[in-house]
């Protein structure tokens, strides 16, 4: 199952982090982790610097995923 943009803004904001926070976090800038956010769907590539970064594992954004576009 891919990664939607929109799956990282919600773990961030669960997490009540700022764009600055993460970006720093894996090593960009806030303005390019912002367009990740603003993307259909994230890389594997990014996705992987994202996981490390955040130390996060893909099934909990696939379920946060999950649990998101159900409502």
């Amino acid at each position: 199952m891919p990664i939607y943009g929109k799956t990282l803004r919600i773990y961030r904001t669960m997490k009540k982090l700022t764009q600055h926070n993460v970006a720093g976090q894996i090593g960009i800038s806030q303005q390019d982790y912002s367009k990740w956010e603003n993307t259909e769907v994230v890389t594997e590539e990014f996705l992987e610097r994202f996981l490390q970064g955040m130390q996060c594992s893909k099934e909990e954004l696939q379920q946060i995923q999950k649990l998101h576009y159900q409502q």
